[in-house]
């Protein structure tokens, strides 16, 4: 019991250190630079708001969300959340978060729905072939162990 409590402390202890900069993953330069960019054209949308602190501590989330994602959707997503009328502020990381989600789920449902064709399609064929063998059986007069036997090296029928 006293070995279960100290690999318990030492994985909370594990889990409660900062991890080190080198774990941590980062965009190439170019693209951070790009990104600030992105997001300083973005602020000048919105010249009521001081916003200039903000944007500093919204760049790491916004780095993991390129990360993610990528820097071009971060684009296209606050394209679409600068003409929003709803978006009186400045988008946080969440909103642009929520806005390529919402931006990828046609894709997503596109996706499955392709999945979902090529499912039915292969039970559909599966289904035939079955049918088939079954009319086949039936048709030989053999029992069924007899007609695998004669037909299928394997001794039993495996669609």
């Amino acid at each position: 019991m006293g070995e279960l409590e100290k690999v318990s402390r030492e994985s909370l202890n594990f889990a409660l250190t900062a991890p080190s900069q080198h774990l941590v993953r980062r965009l190439p330069k170019e693209e951070l630079t790009a990104l600030g960019i992105l997001l300083g054209r973005t602020a000048r949308r919105y010249p009521s708001q001081e916003n200039e602190a903000t944007i500093e501590e919204y760049l790491t989330d916004f780095e993991q969300l390129a990360l993610k994602y990528s820097l071009l959707k971060i684009k296209d997503a606050l394209t679409a959340l600068r003409i929003d009328p709803e978006q009186e502020f400045f988008p946080k990381p969440n909103e642009v978060a929520e806005e390529i989600e919402r931006q990828l789920e046609p894709e997503r449902q596109e996706r499955r729905m392709r999945s979902q064709r090529r499912d039915e399609a292969e039970t559909d064929e599966a289904c035939k072939k079955h049918y088939k063998f079954m009319a086949e059986w039936e048709a030989s007069g053999m029992s069924l162990s007899e007609y695998c036997q004669l037909h299928y090296p394997q001794g039993r029928y495996i669609p």
